[in-house]
């Protein structure tokens, strides 16, 4: 599902559920390091590469990494964070 779609569906559900009590939140990173950048260069230069072309788009100046991704996600979830 392309990220603005994502957004849509999301603020669609919060304004539908908020009556009930229900907080909808949703999580779309830019770029997330993953073993299938390991089929198209070497698994040691993968961070280094990622880095060089997001730098110049992404607000962190870095591609993410899916334990970070999975600990933010977490501890909003945990401390309650809206969507």
């Amino acid at each position: 599902m392309a990220k603005a779609g994502l957004r849509a569906l999301t603020q669609h559900l919060v304004m539908e559920l908020a009556d009930h009590g229900i907080r909808v939140n949703a999580v779309a990173p830019a770029v997330v390091v993953t073993p299938i950048y390991g089929a198209f260069t070497d698994p040691a230069q993968i961070d280094d590469k990622l880095t060089a072309g997001v730098g110049t788009f992404h607000p962190i100046g870095r591609a993410g990494f899916r334990l970070t991704l999975r600990q933010r996600l977490c501890t909003c979830c945990a401390i309650g964070l809206p969507g």
